[in-house]
Protein backbone atom coordinates (compact mmCIF):
# COMPACT_ATOMS: atom_id res chain seq x y z
CA UNK A 1 0.00 0.00 0.00
CA UNK A 2 1.36 3.27 -0.91
CA UNK A 3 2.28 5.14 2.27
CA UNK A 4 0.34 8.67 1.70
CA UNK A 5 0.90 9.48 5.38
CA UNK A 6 4.53 9.87 4.67
CA UNK A 7 4.06 11.66 0.85
CA UNK A 8 1.84 14.32 2.47
CA UNK A 9 4.18 14.75 5.34
CA UNK A 10 6.80 15.24 2.47
CA UNK A 11 4.52 18.24 0.55
CA UNK A 12 4.38 20.07 3.68
CA UNK A 13 7.95 19.82 4.45
CA UNK A 14 8.16 23.46 4.07
CA UNK A 15 5.20 24.94 5.49
CA UNK A 16 5.35 25.39 9.95
CA UNK A 17 4.48 22.74 11.50
CA UNK A 18 1.37 23.26 14.47
CA UNK A 19 -1.76 21.44 15.62
CA UNK A 20 -3.62 22.68 12.61
CA UNK A 21 -1.60 21.62 10.06
CA UNK A 22 -1.34 18.15 11.92
CA UNK A 23 -5.49 18.29 12.29
CA UNK A 24 -5.65 18.70 8.20
CA UNK A 25 -2.55 16.32 7.54
CA UNK A 26 -4.81 13.77 9.18
CA UNK A 27 -7.36 14.72 7.63
CA UNK A 28 -6.21 14.05 4.33
CA UNK A 29 -5.04 10.79 5.72
CA UNK A 30 -8.22 9.63 7.16
CA UNK A 31 -9.57 9.99 3.55
CA UNK A 32 -7.03 8.60 1.76
CA UNK A 33 -7.43 5.45 3.73
CA UNK A 34 -11.55 5.47 3.09
CA UNK A 35 -10.74 5.91 -0.88
CA UNK A 36 -8.53 3.33 -0.92
CA UNK A 37 -10.48 0.58 1.06
CA UNK A 38 -13.44 1.75 -1.03
CA UNK A 39 -11.63 1.42 -4.35
CA UNK A 40 -10.57 -1.59 -3.13
CA UNK A 41 -13.49 -3.33 -2.63
CA UNK A 42 -14.90 -2.27 -5.92
CA UNK A 43 -11.99 -4.31 -7.89
CA UNK A 44 -9.64 -1.93 -8.58
CA UNK A 45 -6.23 -3.21 -7.01
CA UNK A 46 -3.64 -0.65 -8.81
CA UNK A 47 -1.85 1.46 -6.07
CA UNK A 48 -1.08 4.26 -8.66
CA UNK A 49 -4.24 4.54 -9.87
CA UNK A 50 -5.34 5.38 -6.39
CA UNK A 51 -3.13 7.33 -5.63
CA UNK A 52 -3.88 9.06 -9.37
CA UNK A 53 -7.63 9.35 -7.97
CA UNK A 54 -6.83 10.55 -4.58
CA UNK A 55 -4.55 13.21 -5.52
CA UNK A 56 -6.99 14.51 -8.54
CA UNK A 57 -8.99 14.90 -5.78
CA UNK A 58 -6.59 17.53 -4.26
CA UNK A 59 -4.93 19.05 -6.90
CA UNK A 60 -3.67 22.20 -4.73
CA UNK A 61 -2.92 20.56 -1.50
CA UNK A 62 -1.46 23.90 -0.21
CA UNK A 63 -4.43 25.75 -1.35
CA UNK A 64 -6.55 24.03 0.55
CA UNK A 65 -4.85 24.28 3.65
CA UNK A 66 -4.95 27.95 3.36
CA UNK A 67 -8.37 27.83 3.55
CA UNK A 68 -8.91 25.45 6.19
CA UNK A 69 -6.30 27.10 8.49
CA UNK A 70 -8.12 30.41 8.27
CA UNK A 71 -11.20 28.51 8.99
CA UNK A 72 -9.71 26.96 11.95
CA UNK A 73 -8.23 30.05 13.35
CA UNK A 74 -11.56 31.51 13.12
CA UNK A 75 -13.09 29.25 15.19
CA UNK A 76 -10.26 29.00 17.94
CA UNK A 77 -10.50 33.03 17.80
CA UNK A 78 -14.30 32.70 18.51
CA UNK A 79 -13.67 29.88 21.08
CA UNK A 80 -11.28 31.77 23.11
CA UNK A 81 -13.87 34.42 22.75
CA UNK A 82 -16.85 32.88 24.29
CA UNK A 83 -14.38 31.00 26.99
CA UNK A 84 -13.59 34.38 27.88
CA UNK A 85 -17.07 36.15 27.98
CA UNK A 86 -17.96 33.09 30.22
CA UNK A 87 -15.33 33.75 32.66
CA UNK A 88 -15.21 37.57 32.63
CA UNK A 89 -19.40 38.19 32.96
CA UNK A 90 -19.68 37.32 36.38
CA UNK A 91 -16.29 39.16 37.37
CA UNK A 92 -17.49 42.38 35.29
CA UNK A 93 -21.10 42.33 37.47
CA UNK A 94 -19.51 41.52 40.50
CA UNK A 95 -17.75 45.19 39.52
CA UNK A 96 -20.89 46.52 38.50
CA UNK A 97 -22.78 46.12 41.97
CA UNK A 98 -19.57 47.21 43.77
CA UNK A 99 -19.27 50.27 42.11
CA UNK A 100 -22.62 50.99 41.67
CA UNK A 101 -22.77 50.57 45.66
CA UNK A 102 -19.75 52.04 45.90
CA UNK A 103 -21.01 55.36 44.61
CA UNK A 104 -24.68 55.42 46.33
CA UNK A 105 -23.73 55.23 49.79
CA UNK A 106 -20.94 57.65 49.12
CA UNK A 107 -23.01 60.43 47.18
CA UNK A 108 -26.29 59.44 48.97
CA UNK A 109 -27.77 59.80 45.27
CA UNK A 110 -29.41 56.77 45.05
CA UNK A 111 -32.26 58.49 42.94
CA UNK A 112 -29.39 58.67 39.89
CA UNK A 113 -26.76 55.95 40.64
CA UNK A 114 -28.88 53.15 39.55
CA UNK A 115 -27.92 54.53 36.27
CA UNK A 116 -24.18 52.92 36.77
CA UNK A 117 -26.55 49.38 36.78
CA UNK A 118 -28.38 50.40 33.28
CA UNK A 119 -24.95 51.67 31.94
CA UNK A 120 -22.74 48.51 32.98
CA UNK A 121 -25.77 46.13 31.11
CA UNK A 122 -25.58 48.62 28.03
CA UNK A 123 -22.11 48.11 27.72
CA UNK A 124 -22.21 43.94 28.59
CA UNK A 125 -24.85 44.12 25.81
CA UNK A 126 -23.35 46.13 23.39
CA UNK A 127 -20.39 44.38 23.69
CA UNK A 128 -21.47 41.11 23.32
CA UNK A 129 -23.89 41.86 20.82
CA UNK A 130 -21.41 43.69 18.63
CA UNK A 131 -19.07 40.13 19.30
CA UNK A 132 -22.03 38.08 18.07
CA UNK A 133 -22.65 40.66 14.92
CA UNK A 134 -19.53 40.10 13.91
CA UNK A 135 -19.84 36.37 14.14
CA UNK A 136 -22.85 35.54 12.87
CA UNK A 137 -21.99 38.02 9.17
CA UNK A 138 -19.47 35.99 8.28
CA UNK A 139 -21.74 32.58 8.34
CA UNK A 140 -24.46 31.95 6.09
CA UNK A 141 -27.00 34.47 5.43
CA UNK A 142 -29.88 32.17 6.77
CA UNK A 143 -28.64 33.42 10.51
CA UNK A 144 -28.05 37.08 9.25
CA UNK A 145 -31.81 37.98 10.26
CA UNK A 146 -30.37 36.94 13.96
CA UNK A 147 -27.88 39.20 13.77
CA UNK A 148 -29.66 42.29 12.30
CA UNK A 149 -32.44 41.45 15.19
CA UNK A 150 -29.50 41.96 17.88
CA UNK A 151 -27.91 44.79 16.24
CA UNK A 152 -31.62 46.85 16.57
CA UNK A 153 -31.69 46.02 20.34
CA UNK A 154 -28.47 47.34 20.97
CA UNK A 155 -29.33 50.29 19.16
CA UNK A 156 -32.48 51.08 21.64
CA UNK A 157 -30.51 50.12 24.28
CA UNK A 158 -28.31 52.54 23.90
CA UNK A 159 -31.05 55.10 23.02
CA UNK A 160 -32.64 54.40 25.93
CA UNK A 161 -29.20 54.84 28.27
CA UNK A 162 -28.83 58.14 26.79
CA UNK A 163 -32.26 59.44 27.31
CA UNK A 164 -32.40 58.60 31.11
CA UNK A 165 -28.88 60.29 31.09
CA UNK A 166 -29.74 63.11 29.18
CA UNK A 167 -33.33 63.19 31.35
CA UNK A 168 -32.24 63.16 34.93
CA UNK A 169 -28.69 63.85 35.06
CA UNK A 170 -28.68 66.87 32.43
CA UNK A 171 -32.33 68.01 32.68
CA UNK A 172 -32.04 68.11 28.79
CA UNK A 173 -35.24 69.87 27.49
CA UNK A 174 -37.20 68.51 24.56
CA UNK A 175 -35.06 65.27 24.90
CA UNK A 176 -37.61 62.63 24.61
CA UNK A 177 -36.61 63.38 20.94
CA UNK A 178 -34.14 60.76 21.36
CA UNK A 179 -36.46 57.64 21.07
CA UNK A 180 -37.22 58.85 17.44
CA UNK A 181 -33.94 59.48 16.71
CA UNK A 182 -32.60 55.96 17.95
CA UNK A 183 -35.50 54.13 15.56
CA UNK A 184 -33.85 56.47 12.59
CA UNK A 185 -30.54 55.23 13.64
CA UNK A 186 -32.03 51.72 13.68
CA UNK A 187 -33.20 52.20 10.64
CA UNK A 188 -29.51 53.44 9.40
CA UNK A 189 -27.53 50.70 10.85
CA UNK A 190 -29.86 47.81 9.92
CA UNK A 191 -29.02 49.28 6.15
CA UNK A 192 -25.42 49.77 6.39
CA UNK A 193 -25.35 45.91 7.49
CA UNK A 194 -27.67 44.97 5.07
CA UNK A 195 -24.59 46.89 2.35
CA UNK A 196 -21.82 45.38 3.74
CA UNK A 197 -22.88 41.62 4.07
CA UNK A 198 -24.54 42.20 0.80
CA UNK A 199 -27.92 41.27 0.76
CA UNK A 200 -29.51 40.35 -2.59
CA UNK A 201 -32.84 42.31 -1.88
CA UNK A 202 -31.64 44.88 0.46
CA UNK A 203 -32.97 47.41 -2.16
CA UNK A 204 -36.54 46.28 -0.60
CA UNK A 205 -35.27 47.47 3.02
CA UNK A 206 -34.17 50.69 1.55
CA UNK A 207 -37.27 51.42 0.26
CA UNK A 208 -39.20 50.49 3.48
CA UNK A 209 -37.04 52.42 5.71
CA UNK A 210 -37.30 55.46 4.04
CA UNK A 211 -40.68 55.86 4.43
CA UNK A 212 -40.65 54.44 7.74
CA UNK A 213 -37.84 57.26 8.76
CA UNK A 214 -39.06 60.18 7.68
CA UNK A 215 -42.17 60.47 10.38
CA UNK A 216 -38.70 60.30 12.77
CA UNK A 217 -37.37 62.86 10.99
CA UNK A 218 -40.46 64.65 11.34
CA UNK A 219 -40.98 64.18 14.74
CA UNK A 220 -37.38 65.26 15.86
CA UNK A 221 -37.16 68.24 13.11
CA UNK A 222 -40.69 69.48 14.92
CA UNK A 223 -39.89 68.44 18.49
CA UNK A 224 -36.69 70.67 18.53
CA UNK A 225 -38.74 73.32 16.80
CA UNK A 226 -36.12 73.16 13.78
CA UNK A 227 -39.46 72.98 11.48
CA UNK A 228 -43.09 74.09 12.21
CA UNK A 229 -45.30 71.09 12.59
CA UNK A 230 -47.50 72.07 9.77
CA UNK A 231 -46.78 72.16 6.97
CA UNK A 232 -43.33 70.23 8.28
CA UNK A 233 -45.47 66.71 7.62
CA UNK A 234 -44.66 66.93 4.09
CA UNK A 235 -41.50 65.64 4.88
CA UNK A 236 -43.55 62.25 5.42
CA UNK A 237 -45.34 61.87 1.84
CA UNK A 238 -42.33 63.50 0.31
CA UNK A 239 -40.08 60.60 0.66
CA UNK A 240 -42.64 58.71 -1.37
CA UNK A 241 -40.87 60.46 -3.98
CA UNK A 242 -37.63 59.22 -2.81
CA UNK A 243 -38.99 55.38 -2.86
CA UNK A 244 -39.65 56.76 -6.73
CA UNK A 245 -35.89 57.83 -7.61
CA UNK A 246 -34.36 54.86 -5.89
CA UNK A 247 -36.56 52.83 -8.41
CA UNK A 248 -36.23 54.65 -11.35
CA UNK A 249 -32.44 54.31 -10.61
CA UNK A 250 -32.27 50.45 -9.92
CA UNK A 251 -34.54 50.44 -13.54
CA UNK A 252 -32.04 52.59 -15.06
CA UNK A 253 -28.42 50.28 -13.33
CA UNK A 254 -30.33 47.11 -14.32
CA UNK A 255 -31.06 48.30 -18.19
CA UNK A 256 -27.04 49.39 -18.85
CA UNK A 257 -26.64 45.12 -19.20
CA UNK A 258 -28.12 44.05 -22.37
CA UNK A 259 -27.63 40.50 -23.11
CA UNK A 260 -26.76 39.15 -26.62
CA UNK A 261 -26.75 35.67 -27.71
CA UNK A 262 -23.64 34.45 -28.73
CA UNK A 263 -21.38 37.76 -26.98
CA UNK A 264 -19.40 35.32 -24.71
CA UNK A 265 -18.21 33.45 -26.95
CA UNK A 266 -16.69 35.49 -28.88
Amino acid sequence: MFDMAQYIEEYFGDTPFDDVLLKFQRLLASEWEEMHARVKKSGLNNENVIKDLFLSCHPDMKKEYEVFRKAELKKKKESATHKFLLKATPVYYLIMVSVYLAVSFTTRNWRESWLIIIGFVTLWVDTVGGIMIFEIASKRRLYHPIARVILGLSVMMTTVLVYLIGLMVFAIPRFWVVFPAGVFLMYCTDAVFARITDQKLRVINYLIYVPAAAPMIYVILGGLHIIPWHPGWLIVPLSLIIDVLIIIYKVMENSRYIYRPGEEDM
